[in-house]
């Protein structure tokens, strides 16, 4: 998985006119992000995030603002001279790796609950847990291509017979290429399996499992 790449950002801001001049005591409005600039969202004055500069924030003599560090939400950012006149707007403003790996968590654990046997992962799927009332044996889970996935797929498997994981056509998992089998779940313990992507789409690694 290739994470995004960001916009290096410039730790010292310094705004000028049109004419090359420091722009003293400029003004930076923050908003959220949607094109409206009707929602503040400000900037903060550490990296903890827990001490927020004012909206809008205040450029010095030279024109300098100071250090301002972002959420890892998307900005919509708007320069206005000490008069109050629009230098410039800008939508969509964000550091895209810190907002990934803010989102992570929650991106992972997107997926279908209770799965019928026979299921075929989907796009949007991230996890998906297995229906504990199918008594389907085996119950199978058919992995789609993994060319076609961006995040790794966890299962966690909930009913009382085993469970079947099949690959895309030729695809492996660990090198195998009819099915890997999970064993029945027995509550606390429900097996659960995380596979990653081979980067080259030829199959999965198991990267993590628990209870198997």
């Amino acid at each position: 998985m290739t994470l995004p790449g960001a916009i290096l950002g410039n730790v010292r801001w310094q705004a000028f006119d049109t004419d090359g001049e420091p722009l003293v005591g400029a003004l930076l409005y923050s908003y959220t992000t949607g094109g409206t600039y009707s929602t503040p969202q400000p900037l903060y004055t550490n990296s903890g995030l827990t001490i927020a500069h004012a909206n809008p924030v205040v450029a010095d003599a030279d024109g300098r603002f100071p250090a301002m560090y972002l959420s890892p939400i998307g900005y919509d950012l708007r320069l206005k001279t000490s008069a109050g006149v629009t230098v410039w707007s800008c939508l969509d403003v964000e550091d895209i790796g810190q907002t990934f790996l803010a989102t992570l968590g929650a991106e992972l654990a997107t997926g279908s609950e209770d799965v019928a046997s026979g299921y075929t992962v989907l796009a949007s799927d991230n996890l998906i847990t297995t229906d504990a009332g199918d008594t389907t044996n085996p119950f199978i889970v058919n992995l789609q291509p993994a060319a076609d996935r961006t995040f790794p797929i966890g299962i966690k498997h909930q009913t009382a017979n085993a469970l079947r994981i099949t690959p895309d056509g030729t695809e492996t998992i660990e090198g195998l290429a009819a099915f890997y089998a999970v064993a029945a779940a027995a509550s606390p313990n429900f097996p659960t399996v995380w596979l990653w992507p081979k980067a080259d789409g030829s199959g999965y690694w198991i990267g993590a499992s628990h209870g198997l």
